[in-house]
Formats: C-alpha cells, structure tokens, sequence
C-alpha cells in the first residue's frame, strides 16, 4: 500500500562538516584526515544501496483482557517476503536506538493513541507514519548498519522475534565489536572535540528550536486555514456548475415553450441558454481543475510542515536525553565523592580497614561517574557537531522543496484556468482586451453591474412596427415621450371629442451618460477605515430596487399631459 526509498544523505555533508575544523588530533594531522576521508567514503557506499520498505495488510486482533491491536506486514529490501510488526516494536526499537546512539537524533514515531486506535483512517495514516520513520532512519548510516534494526526487518515468527527482542533488551547488540554502525558512530564522537561552551551553546540551541516551532506551527495552522478555504472554494464551484446548469435547462424549456405572441422573449431565450451553456461548460472546467487543489496543498504544504515539526521535536528529544544524561552524570559523581568524603573520615579516624571495604564501591562509583560523563560528553558532541547542522540544512532543502515544487504547481494551474476561461471569450466572440477594459472600469467605479440595463446595448427602447391587435390600437405614452405628431386623413374623421388619430414617429432613446464614480466622503476624525486593520469596511450602497407595489401606471403617470396616439 505504501513504499519509498531512502534518499537523504545530508548526515554526510555533516560529517563533511566535522572534518573541517572541529575535530580532534587523535595521533597526527595526517591520520585524522585519513579517517575522515574513509568515514565519507563508508558513508557513501552505504547509502547508495538503496533500501525499500512497504507497510501493508493491516489486520486486527484480540488480546483478551487487553482488547485488540493492529499488525502490520512490513516489507524490505531485506525481506521480500515480509514481517509482521506491531507499533508497541516500532516503539521498543526507538528506544533501542535512542540508548545505543548517543547524540543521534533518532526520529520520533507518530503518536500513539489509546482510543479510536482501530479506526480505518487513523490505521492508514499510522501505516505511512510507520514507513516515515522507518525512511528516515534507514537514511543515517550508521543507524541503517545496527544489527538490531536488521533483525527487526528480517526475523521471522513471532516467538523468534520475542526472543531476539529480549536479548537485545539485555545488551545484545549494545557492544560496539559485535555492531558495525555503533562502532563507526563511535569512532566519529571519539574524533570530534567537546566545545568548551557546551552547556551554553545546547542552552541557546534550546531556545532556538522552541521559538521555531512555535513559527512552524503557525505557519501549519494558518496553512490549515488556506486548504479549508480551498475546499470551500471547489465546493462553491460545484454548486456554481450545478445552478449554471439548471439556468440554462429551464431557458432552454422556456424557449421551446413559450407561444407565438412571446416570439421576441422566446428568441432572446434561446441565445440566453446557449450563452449559459458555454459558461456551464467553463465553470464545470475550472471546477474540475479546482479539485485538485486541496490535495496539493495538503501534499506539498501542510505534510512539509508537519515533518518539519517532527525533524525540530527530534532535536528537542535529543536535547532532552542530553538534559537526562548530565542529571545522570550530577547523581554519579554526588555519590562518588560521598563515597570519598566517608573514606576521608575513616581515614581520619585511624579506621583504615573501615575505608579499605570502602574501596571497592569507590571504584564503581568513579566507573559509573565516568561512563556518564562520557555518555554526557558524547551526546553533546553529536548534538553539536553533526545534529543541530544536519536538521538545518535539511530545513533549508525542505523549505525550497515545499515551495518550489508547489508554486510550479500553482503556475500550470494558472496556465490551465487561464486557457479554460480564454477559451469562454472565444467561443462567444468576446474581445479579450475590451474585456479587459471593462473589467477594469468596473472595479474601479467607472462602470457598475448594477447600471448595465440603462447603459448596455439592451437600453435603447424596442417599439413595435405593426398596428397592436388586428383592428388596430392605441398606445398610451406620456407627454414626454410621444413624438411630435403629423396629421393624417384619419385625423378629420375623427369623432367629437375624440383623440385624433397621427402617425407616431417612433422617438429616438438615446442611452444616459455613463454614472461618475464619486468617492465616498472621508470619515469623520477617529472612524477613518483602515482595509488592513481587519474592521468592517463601509456598506455599499444597496441597488435601487422597485417596491413590490409598483406598476405601470406609477412608471407613466396617466396626467393631463398623456397623449393617446393611434397606430
């Protein structure tokens, strides 16, 4: 279901690093060179085979008392044919490594959850979770090299596995002659140097990483926010096509439908729907392109993100085994020099076969004092030395990869909906400058939708050419409107008190001027609206809308004035 390879080899660029000034002249400089040119070389040969893993098959199952948990088969490079693994292994080989590798960042595993554990997403995000951590610690060398890590993706069988569990648990694998990876590991922190600023350098290196992740994770929230907005967006668009295409199906009926006395109305209806049509039709398009949308921003952005945290709690992690490491170290040497102080006072005393016993203790006391000064030593060189510019650089390749990869993304996206939507203006012989141009006028107040009617090519008053009815008509207009009228023989027939037939010369409309776009007034002192402060902006303007009581006769008052004309 899942697999990768390994391909992060930024351990030998660090290692690069600690060969060029912050290492220790075990002999001679010649042969501190000469380990370090072999550690590089070791480092490539190991990493330019290239190892696989695949998690798959999650299958369920019941533990009495316990409930039920989840293993998973992993597959290798190692081990075509597959183990079975549960996350409570993944977990005990993490702490395995963590014990073993001083001053290794040893990946954190996903997080572990006590309820809801069985549920079908949950599984699957914690089978790519599993295959991540496994990815990237396969990418250390030395790590990849652990015969511990070999035997947890190569034994088969579970009680084979239990007892090769245990054994590890008891030390199998912890000595370095029996292990090439902690050898070599531990040949490099026996070539690096402790920094005299040590405790200062982790201290400031603390603050660092916290500061960041509290960056990281805003960033990822607001990310969150942005892949919300674009499903929003797709769905919108949806809809959009949705009601884009029930317009055009209920004009194109009406068009079909309408009877002889709408004929205009009906006309106009049939070039209504297939103007609908052609904007359904790029709508649907840009919907379709739309939904990819969410998933590259979840791919490239927030899972980017995400694995930034994880590298920086790593780090922390490793701070944090330093922390326990030099508390370790404060106990041992504490009870080393009780130990001295109370052999001084048998000493002192004259009781020297009282301070003989205590020898003894003494000399495992400074054995243990000295192992965990050594362990504190060795965590803080890797930190230093190898770690803290390992997780740096790494931020830098993942930083252009997540937004390189996706701008390249955003821009044949653009292309695309750019060409979907050009193709609109064409189909409907719409000049793409002109557009433009109106676009333009409109957003800046030059122009308005609400005034297309009374300033569009529809604003010029269509009248008809022929009698009204078959036995001819009359049409009422006001004063202002009708036309000078011209006598016509049917004027002098014309019955007392009646209104004289004329012939009607159809008046000329001509279109209003364009509305002038006036600023609103300044606010007064103390209101001023700010677009950026995140305030209301002002309300615009509604449209002017007819009251729902409005007729004909409120549009052309019937006054004094009126004019009855015959056609």
């Amino acid at each position: 279901m899942f697999g990768g390879t390994t391909e992060d080899t930024s351990i030998a660029d660090s290692i690069a690093f600690m060969s060029s000034g912050a290492t220790e002249k075990v002999t001679d400089g010649t042969a501190v060179e000469a380990f370090w040119e072999a550690e590089r070389a070791w480092q490539r040969e190991t990493l330019e085979k290239a190892m696989s893993v695949n998690i798959s098959d999650p299958q369920t199952q019941s533990s009495g008392f316990m409930g039920s948990y989840t293993t998973y088969l992993l597959t290798s490079s190692m081990a075509s044919d597959g183990v079975r693994r549960r996350y409570s292994d993944w977990d005990w080989l993490r702490e395995i490594l963590v014990a073993r590798y001083h001053g290794v960042a040893v990946p954190l595993l996903p997080e572990k959850r006590v309820v809801g554990n069985q549920n079908k997403n949950f599984i699957e995000e914690r089978m790519q979770g599993l295959e991540n951590w496994l990815l990237l610690v396969l990418s250390n060398p030395y790590l990849r090299s652990d015969v511990t890590l070999r035997m947890f993706l190569t034994q088969r069988g579970l009680p084979e596995f239990d007892q090769a569990k245990k054994a590890a648990s008891s030390g199998v694998g912890a000595d370095p002659s029996a292990n090439p990876g902690l050898a070599r590991w531990f040949g490099v922190l026996r070539h690096l140097t402790l920094p005299v600023d040590a405790d200062a350098a982790c201290s400031e290196l603390s603050a660092h990483l916290e500061d960041s992740e509290a960056r990281v994770v805003a960033a990822l929230a607001a990310v969150t926010r942005y892949f919300e907005a674009a499903k929003l967006t797709t769905d919108s668009l949806r809809a959009l096509r949705d009601a884009l295409g029930d317009w055009h199906n209920s004009s194109a009926s009406a068009s079909a439908s309408l009877s002889d006395t709408l004929a205009p109305v009906r006309t106009s209806l049939g070039v209504l729907a297939s103007r609908l049509k052609k904007a359904g039709d790029a709508v649907a398009n840009v919907y379709d392109l739309s939904v990819f949308a969410p998933n590259e921003i979840q791919i490239f952005l927030m899972d980017g993100l995400v694995t930034e945290i994880h590298r920086l709690r790593s780090l922390k992690a490793l701070l944090a085994v330093r922390d326990a490491a030099q508390a370790a170290y404060s106990r041992a040497w504490v009870a080393q020099d009780k130990l001295h102080f109370q052999a001084k006072q048998f000493r002192d005393k004259g009781r020297n076969d009282k301070s003989d016993q205590l020898e003894p203790k003494i000399a495992e006391a400074v054995g243990l004092c000295k192992r965990m000064k050594e362990r504190l030593d060795d965590v803080s060189k890797g930190v230093l030395h190898v770690e803290a510019d390992r997780v740096s650089r790494a931020r830098i390749d993942r930083a252009l990869a997540m937004f390189g990869q996706y701008s390249a993304l955003c821009i044949a996206s653009g292309v695309r909906t750019q060409e979907l939507w050009a193709g609109y203006l064409t189909a409907n012989e719409l000049d793409q400058a002109a557009m433009v141009a109106d676009a333009q006028s409109t957003l800046t107040g030059q122009m308005s939708m609400h005034a297309l009617d009374a300033t569009g090519p529809s604003a010029t008053l269509a009248l008809p050419t022929s009698r009204l009815g078959p036995g001819g008509g009359t049409l009422r207009l006001p004063a202002g409107l009708a036309g000078a009228p011209k006598s016509s023989p049917s004027a002098a027939s014309a019955g007392a008190g009646g209104t004289p037939d004329v012939a009607f010369a159809p008046p000329a409309f001509a279109a209003p001027a364009a509305p002038v776009f006036t600023p609103p007034p300044a606010p007064a002192a103390g209101g001023d609206y700010d677009p950026f402060s995140g305030g209301a902006p002002p309300a615009p303007a509604p449209a002017p809308v007819p009251a729902a009581s409005t007729t004909a006769a409120d549009l052309f008052p019937d006054d004094s004035a009126s004019k009855e004309v015959s056609l």
